[in-house]
């Protein structure tokens, strides 16, 4: 019998092809051969402790780790996505601020000073008031005037008790919403000329007075009836002008309650640089009346 086991330890100490059994991966060098059990009495062969389905399993072996999936990338969460858009739209929509901001007037009450906090670095301070000057900047330009509404200066037979007045009115040619009463900011000449005794107001600034008159808030259809009406760019051309304001009525928009203050406000004008050298040597108005004592009354369109 030891001369048996004798045998059967030289054979595995001689090495041979290692016998790897089936779902083992040897641990020990390649030289010893894996799953070889103890052999018992006539040479035969052993099954492992936990038998030959491998419940257990001798100590230098070990079953092959169970498989690694791929690790697949983590769908972005919204949050990440909202971000991202925002920095897309950002720009643009900064540029769209820049395009409107010369409608908030340099010392718009609505505009509060900005706060500093001390315990900040200046960069992030930087950025704080970057951040509440847009947002500030949108909220003054959305009570600067309604939604899609444009500011118009007029200041002859278009005001409130004139002959023309009527066309702002009933919403037939578009929508026109009287805001206040105000004044050029530089002197024009305002003179009463041509056959119809007809208010024009003569693109010379710096000649004649601060010409009075009021202030309305059109819509698109409004603005382009009205460019029609007045000859645009024929007869009268539309510019823009600052208009200081002298009394406010609308509910949106208002410089400044206190016509003390002189705020100004931007509006298209219509006025005339094409005009006979004559016309600067005519009487020069501040506030146009049809029925003043000038004694040109103008006649109406219908009439004519």
């Amino acid at each position: 019998m030891h001369a048996q086991a004798g045998r059967a330890l030289a054979c595995v100490s001689a090495g041979g092809a290692p016998g790897v059994r089936a779902g083992l991966a040897p641990v020990a060098s390649p030289g010893k051969r894996a799953g070889a059990g103890r052999r018992g009495a006539g040479g035969s062969r052993v099954p492992p402790p936990g038998g030959a389905a491998g419940g257990g399993l001798p100590g230098r072996l070990r079953p092959p780790g169970p498989a690694v999936s791929a690790r697949l990338p983590r769908p972005p969460s919204p949050t990440a996505t909202r971000q991202r858009q925002l920095k897309t739209l950002l720009p643009g929509f900064i540029q769209f601020i820049e395009m409107l901001i010369w409608k908030v007037p340099a010392d718009c009450p609505h505009v509060p000073k900005m706060p500093c906090f001390p315990e900040r670095t200046p960069r992030r301070n930087q950025k704080f008031l970057n951040k509440q000057t847009t947002l500030l900047a949108i909220i003054c330009i959305s009570k600067a005037s309604p939604a899609g509404m444009t500011h118009v200066f007029v200041y002859g037979t278009l005001k409130r008790g004139q002959p023309n007045h009527k066309v702002l009115l009933g919403g037939t040619h578009g929508r026109a919403a009287f805001q206040g009463r105000g004044r050029t900011a530089e002197p024009y000449p305002l003179v009463i000329a041509g056959e119809h005794n007809v208010p024009r107001l003569l693109n010379v600034p710096g000649q004649g007075h601060r010409v009075v008159g009021e202030i309305y808030a059109v819509d698109e259809q409004m603005l382009r009836f009205l460019d029609e009406f007045e000859g645009c760019p024929d007869m009268y051309q539309r510019t823009p002008l600052p208009i200081a304001v002298l009394e406010w009525e609308g509910t949106r928009g208002a410089p400044r309650e206190t016509p003390a203050a002189d705020r100004t406000v931007q509006c298209f004008v219509y006025s005339t640089a094409t005009f006979p050298p004559e016309w600067l040597h005519l009487p020069y108005h501040d506030n146009y009346d049809s029925q003043g004592q000038h004694g040109l009354r103008y006649n109406p369109r219908e009439n004519r």
